[in-house]
């Protein structure tokens, strides 16, 4: 974070120079996002098989409900 402070570029920063494998890196940070993203999808559609009533509420929603032991 630093070096993007220093150099707010984003080519020099993330492709050019020595930060060229930066740009490797949030592409694989991208794709591990993609797949947490997929699994908790996963997660809640089972949750909503579970208890139909949730098929109606909003994934952030329903995570907040999930989350918490007082629903």
């Amino acid at each position: 974070m630093e070096s993007v402070y220093k150099n707010p570029n984003v080519l020099a920063c993330c492709v050019r120079g020595e930060a060229a494998d930066r740009e490797e890196a949030l592409k694989t940070l991208q794709s591990e996002l993609d797949k947490c993203e997929k699994s908790l999808i996963q997660y809640l559609q089972g949750k909503r098989m579970a208890l139909p009533r949730f098929y109606f509420i909003p994934n952030e929603d329903l995570l907040e409900i999930l989350g918490t032991s007082d629903p």
